[in-house]
């Protein structure tokens, strides 16, 4: 199912029964009780690239095996993604916000895997595990959302590596914060009035301070820089991180220039690379 808009229903899309392996993508869903409906039974279906908004679920999630990537789910009426007793999903490189209470409700489940999602502005959490086993959630932002960025009050969940700032509390069970790879810094988007929630490549804490381990088979995105980025973008550029222009007489030979919007912010950016007479090399914006 490929580009379509889908809305005004009791479902947008609903995969029922025994049905597996389906492909949703690049579909507009809108303006129905419940966005997407991966329902009991139904297995390996993926959604992707697709838009879902102002409906009064976003994503209900009751089978096994799904993958939701790529996606802006944002203003439901609700819930953004509700998890209720499937188990081994994946909701990966999401962009998540303004929705009317939960950004990622698990309400039950075991194994369920939220990786490398941006969830901003939620009425109430960023993520709430209410219940289930062994959920995992690595890699995320979640940042000024009205109640918690992360409670988590299931049990043997493994919540590491995610950066939670400027929300009510940022990590409940409170024990989690700036331990296992979690911060509480700000995560510096390039314009998140306008939604765009790329990460300023240059200053954000963000930039690199993920985790890979165990996860690739996951997310197959290509690391840029020094490691994987939180958050649902990867920074789009060879390298992460630059220095001020280099002074007058350090002998930086260029090899090459690049000329665009290189980070998402809306500005012109210039980047040159070379190296000096001892092959130290330069990388200056």
């Amino acid at each position: 199912i490929r580009g379509l808009t889908l809305k005004g229903g009791s479902s947008g899309i609903a995969v029922q029964g025994a049905s597996r392996s389906n492909l949703v993508d690049a579909c507009r869903i809108y303006s129905n009780t419940a966005g997407i409906v991966d329902g009991v039974g139904a297995k390996r279906n993926r959604y992707v690239n697709s838009a879902v908004f102002r409906n009064t679920t976003g994503v209900l999630v009751r089978g096994p095996t799904a993958v939701f990537s790529n996606m802006r789910v944002f203003a439901q009426g609700g819930n953004g993604f509700r998890v209720t007793n499937g188990a081994t999903n994946r909701l990966v490189r999401n962009v998540i916000y303004s929705n009317a209470l939960v950004g990622v409700l698990i309400q039950s489940g075991t194994n369920n895997l939220v990786l490398n999602n941006t969830i901003f502005r939620q009425v109430q959490q960023g993520i709430h595990i209410q219940s289930g086993y062994t959920n995992r959630v690595f890699n995320n932002i979640m940042q000024s959302n009205g109640f918690e960025g992360i409670w988590d009050i299931g049990f043997g969940s493994v919540i590491r590596y995610n950066d939670s700032h400027g929300n009510s509390d940022n990590f409940i069970p409170l024990a989690l914060s700036n331990t296992f790879g979690n911060n509480t810094a700000k995560a510096l988007f390039s314009n998140s009035a306008a939604t765009n929630f790329r990460i300023r490549t240059n200053t954000c804490p963000a930039l690199d301070s993920g985790t890979t381990n165990g996860l690739t088979q996951y997310d197959g995105t290509p690391i840029v820089g020094g490691g994987r980025d939180m958050g649902a973008y990867e920074a789009s550029f060879g390298f992460a991180l630059f220095s001020g222009p280099t002074g007058i007489g350090t002998g930086v030979y260029i090899s090459s220039t690049s000329l665009g919007d290189l980070d998402g912010d809306g500005d012109l950016d210039l980047v040159v690379t070379g190296q000096d007479a001892v092959a130290v090399r330069h990388l200056d914006r």
